[in-house]
């Protein structure tokens, strides 16, 4: 004797798996394309600039993503280190963002720059450009530094990074020891 199944059975079964499949908790977990098409996504990135065998930057940052068409990485939460000639620590950058030129050591840090020079001088700004190439750092817009009795702030300066020598043009400032202008 054959037995037929019966069309309630068949139905039941076909509700029941139906359901199954529209459980979002067994779906897979989508795969995130890098933002902008990034081609390499590194997490708690340190790069370490070198020359002669001495160090003289430090690159960090929270997230790193990297271009390589551009040669470039754009960073979040970004801080830089720099060294002087016997690999001393001079100074240290901070910025919320940054871009990393990786063939050239450039980098342009971008949202509430500080730059903390290890005698104790600071200088803000929205944004500065450390160039490897001639050790300075530098802005086109207002900045404002600050030293022990000394405070001065323009718009536009280059420096060494580790604020020794700050050059500005239009500046404005208070000195507690006084300063000599050019030609006195």
């Amino acid at each position: 004797m054959t037995r037929r199944p019966r069309a309630g059975s068949l139905a039941t079964l076909a509700v029941a798996l139906l359901a199954a499949c529209g459980d979002d908790a067994t779906r897979p977990a989508a795969v995130r394309a890098l933002p902008d098409s990034a081609d390499q996504l590194f997490v708690l990135f340190r790069h370490q600039l070198t020359r002669d065998g001495v160090r003289r930057s430090q690159v960090e940052a929270d997230t790193a993503l990297f271009y390589e068409g551009t040669q470039r990485a754009v960073l979040r939460n970004t801080t830089v280190h720099f060294f002087d000639d016997a690999g001393r620590e001079t100074s240290v950058l901070t910025a919320r963002s940054g871009t990393y030129w990786w063939t050239s050591g450039r980098v342009e840090a971008e949202g509430d720059v500080l730059v903390r020079g290890s005698g104790g001088a600071t200088l803000r700004s929205e944004f500065l450009r450390y160039d490897d190439s001639t050790r300075q750092i530098s802005t086109d817009r207002p900045f404002t530094y600050n030293s022990a009795g000394e405070r001065v702030s323009g718009t536009g300066f280059r420096s060494d990074p580790e604020l020794k020598y700050v050059v500005t043009g239009r500046p404005r400032g208070v000195s507690k020891k006084g300063f000599l202008l050019p030609g006195q």
